[in-house]
């Protein structure tokens, strides 16, 4: 599975690296269906690049984005913009506040935003 990113995940995705309160996130290991990573290693490794299904831990759901994204993506993705579907989860569990939003389709994932609740949809 092919992982890409757009200009917004990437802006935020250095600013969140560098922001203390995230650590954990990419550096304390878990423990997840017999597989030991950090949070962001569980996701990106086993889930999306090895197309595995994303646990419950995660609280993984589809979101309601915007049409001028919703066409940004399906120009990305080649497909039409009826075909896209925007997903969320949470990177520190259940009822967490970091999350990742993305969007996948057959042969690719677009990473689309980081960041908390508050973060993340001003830009959605």
């Amino acid at each position: 599975m092919k992982v890409t990113y757009t200009r917004i995940f990437k802006k935020n995705f250095k600013r969140i690296k560098r922001d203390k309160k995230w650590n954990f996130i990419f550096e304390d290991e878990i423990n997840l269906n017999g597989i030991k990573a950090t949070r962001w290693e569980y996701v990106l490794k086993y889930c999306f690049f090895e197309d595995n299904t994303i646990p419950r831990y995660f609280n993984n759901h589809q979101i309601h984005i915007t049409s001028d994204t919703k066409k940004m993506l399906a120009k990305r993705l080649g497909v039409s913009s009826r075909n896209i579907s925007c997903l969320e989860l949470h990177l520190n569990g259940q009822n967490g506040n970091c999350l990742l939003v993305y969007s996948k389709s057959d042969s690719e994932i677009v990473l689309i935003n980081i960041g908390t609740h508050n973060q993340v949809f001003k830009s959605l």
